[in-house]
């Protein structure tokens, strides 16, 4: 997370979420603001195409200081950083603080093997031997 300053009475903004999340689940970011006066805060992502007031894309009303981008929004595999910026109305300064995160890609190639290969249900063991994925981590 960074912050950042723009001026004497400058909104504080922070946000909290995961620096990586999986593709099939919604991102939760949660933002705070401290002011001395009335802000109005907005959210932006680095991806043009992500439309963070489209009902489809997000579960939040546009001015809330929290975001849920909606599950299998996100591409797998990107990168994404979302801002969130609160502009002071009286004094016409503006903060705003930015959270880089992660879209896991789904597990790929692998194999399942079985052993011994041939066997009578309920009558021979069997271990069965399964892919792994590596997911990053934050």
């Amino acid at each position: 997370m960074l912050i950042y300053s723009t001026g004497a009475s400058t909104p504080i903004v922070s946000i909290n979420g995961p620096s990586v999340v999986n593709a099939n689940e919604p991102l939760r970011l949660q933002g705070a603001v401290l002011a001395s006066a009335a802000v109005v805060t907005s959210w932006s992502s680095s991806a043009a195409s992500l439309d963070l007031t489209s009902a489809g894309v997000v579960s939040t009303p546009p001015a809330s200081s929290n975001l849920v981008v909606n599950a299998n929004r996100l591409s797998a595999g990107q990168t994404y950083t979302f801002t969130l910026t609160a502009n002071d109305v009286v004094h016409g300064v503006s903060g705003f603080a930015s959270l880089t995160v992660y879209v896991n890609k789904p597990p790929a190639g692998g194999a399942c093997t079985a052993s011994p290969s041939r066997g009578f249900a309920l009558n021979t063991s069997f271990a069965i031997r399964f892919w792994r994925t590596r997911l990053r981590q934050a």
